[in-house]
């Protein structure tokens, strides 16, 4: 498992746990963790787990800047 920081919609940072099975989807592709940019503006789909973070789901760019 790996793990990055989002800042959400309300400025506060949120800890998101990406694991080897999380789909992350750009244009219709599936692309990998170390592709995503500090600028892209995304959507994750996940549940909250026992420390606070957000065990992500799914993930998708919206856009890149």
């Amino acid at each position: 498992k790996s793990s990055i920081v989002i800042k959400g919609r309300d400025n506060i940072e949120k800890f998101i746990v990406v694991s080897d099975k999380t789909p992350i989807i750009k244009s219709r592709e599936i692309i990998k963790l170390s592709e995503l940019k500090t600028d892209d503006f995304v959507v994750i789909i996940g549940e909250p787990n026992e420390l606070g973070q957000i065990d992500a789901k799914f993930i998708r760019i919206l856009s890149s800047r």
